[in-house]
Parts: C-alpha cells; sequence; structure tokens
C-alpha cells in the first residue's frame, strides 16, 4: 500500500473514533438520544474505515500461487461496501423524515448538540482534505469512495444545523425537508460508487479511448506492421489485454519473440495496464 493511502486510512480511522468516542460522551453528559444515535453513525464509520484499510492491504499484495493476478479486486469490494452503507444511510434518513412529516413530531434540539455537529464538519473536512490528496497520487476507487463518504458527512451535519436554525426560527418543517434532500443525495452519491465499482468486478472493457491508447502504444513498436483483436478487461482496478501483433513472415523466431517482449512492454508501460499478452501474426 502507497504511504499516502495509509495514512489516509490511519487517520480517516482515527478521526472517525474521535468522532464516536466524542459525540457519546456529550450524549451521556447531555442525555441527547440524537447526539448518542449519531454516535453509532461514527461507530460504524469507524468500522468501515478498519474494513477498507484491510482491503487495500489485500489489494497491494503481490500475486501468488492462489491469485496469479493478484489481489486487486478487494479495492473495488471496500468500495462496494462503502457504497452499500451509504444507500442504507440515505434509505435510514428517508424513513426517519417521513415518519417526522406524518407524525409532526417537535425536535427539541439543545445547543451542545449543535456544537457536536459543527466539530463533525471541522473534522470531516480535515479527513476529506487528506483524501482528496492521497486520490490524487494513488488513484484508489476504496478511497474515492470513503471521500464521498466524509462529503456526505459534512453535508448531513450541516443540514441538521439549517434544520435547527429553521425550528428555531419557527418553520419545523425545513428539517425534515432538508433531510429528504440531503438523503436523495447521500443515494445517488451511493449509487454511483457501487456503478463505478461494479465494472472493476465484473471484468468490464475500458473506454475505446484507452483500447486505442493500447493499440498506438503496441504499433510504435518497432517491426510491427499492425495490430488486431485488441481486447482488455478490468481484474480490479487494473486492465489485462490481449493483443494481436502483426509481424514479418520472415523474421526469425527470436527476433520475433524479442518484439513480443518489447510489445509486451509498452503496453504494460500504461499506468492502467497491470498484465500484457501478445500473440504473434506472421504477415
Amino acid at each position: 500500500m502507497k504511504p499516502e493511502a495509509k495514512k489516509a486510512n490511519i487517520l480517516s480511522i482515527a478521526g472517525n473514533i474521535f468522532l464516536f468516542i466524542f459525540k457519546l460522551a456529550i450524549g451521556l453528559m447531555t442525555n441527547s438520544i440524537a447526539a448518542i444515535s449519531d454516535a453509532m453513525n461514527s461507530f460504524m464509520d469507524s468500522i468501515t474505515s478498519i474494513i477498507t484499510f484491510c482491503c487495500m492491504k489485500i489489494a497491494a499484495k503481490h500475486a501468488d500461487k492462489d491469485h496469479p493476478f493478484g489481489h486487486h479486486r478487494a479495492e473495488p469490494i471496500a468500495a462496494m461496501f462503502i457504497a452499500m452503507l451509504i444507500t442504507i444511510i440515505g434509505i435510514e434518513i428517508i424513513h426517519s423524515s417521513f415518519s417526522r412529516i406524518f407524525n409532526h413530531a417537535v425536535l427539541n434540539i439543545s445547543t451542545s448538540v449543535i456544537i457536536v455537529y459543527f466539530i463533525v464538519i471541522i473534522v470531516k473536512a480535515i479527513l476529506l482534505y487528506y483524501t482528496k490528496y492521497a486520490i490524487k497520487t494513488t488513484r484508489s476507487e476504496a478511497l474515492r469512495a470513503m471521500a464521498v463518504d466524509h462529503m456526505n458527512d459534512i453535508i448531513l451535519s450541516s443540514a441538521i444545523i439549517l434544520g435547527f436554525i429553521g425550528i428555531r426560527m419557527g418553520y419545523g418543517i425545513i428539517d425534515p425537508i432538508l433531510a429528504l434532500l440531503v438523503a436523495a443525495y447521500i443515494i445517488k452519491s451511493g449509487w454511483k460508487i457501487g456503478l463505478r465499482n461494479l465494472k472493476y468486478l465484473m471484468g468490464e472493457a475500458p473506454e475505446p479511448e484507452l483500447l486505442e491508447k493500447i493499440k498506438e502504444k503496441a504499433i510504435s513498436v518497432k517491426g510491427v506492421i499492425g495490430v488486431h483483436d485488441v481486447k482488455a478487461h478490468y481484474i480490479g482496478l487494473l486492465l489485462n489485454v490481449e493483443i494481436h501483433a502483426e509481424l514479418d513472415k520472415n523474421l526469425k523466431l527470436v527476433q520475433a519473440h524479442d518484439i513480443e517482449k518489447k510489445v509486451q512492454k509498452a503496453v504494460q508501460s500504461l499506468d492502467d495496464v497491470e498484465r500484457a499478452f501478445v500473440h504473434i501474426d506472421p504477415l
């Protein structure tokens, strides 16, 4: 695992554990059910961060006898887990919002609970900033999903504060309406993460632009006359490529083998490609 990814994971685990303890302490001291309930959300975030860290550690392992093509699928599995959790949270918010609207529940939020949500925004903003920095250097899908989770927490906490202001001004309906809008955004973000990572788990083909780039790399090798039947599919976050390279039929076997290796090396130099299989066709 890259150092930036490791730091982002450890920071996320530490931040979520801090928020869990902090919310729980405030909830117990003020007897606030809202703070205690939200502490459980931070507890689940802590568990999610730990699972993500473990999955990324597994994904970083080299290929072995049991996994000859590596462990790359572990990372999109972590991202899918986060996507499911995000979606569940969004559905739960919708349920709570409708319950509050139809039951005409009166919400009484203490100032101490609002302070908690301001602190949540600050902590999550720090986690989001560093996670986004780590994404730039690692291109990690698990970290990308984690960043979305941090952003969702910031949006949700902001909506709670705005809802509190609305209640104080006598517009209690603002709180559940804001919650419904936030829930819709959260569910949408969860689905986007899920669909994005599903292609990595299902072995989907890359975009046509990337296939063209692979062809260009192969045909740029001296001795290659043409290429055809270029296929690629994701194994985790990286691609396995199969390519047919056309060579002069009069070349000696050693020469053809040397060109084949150069084509393989050229294609594997692309960031998205983990392994290339080259088939030689005499022309």
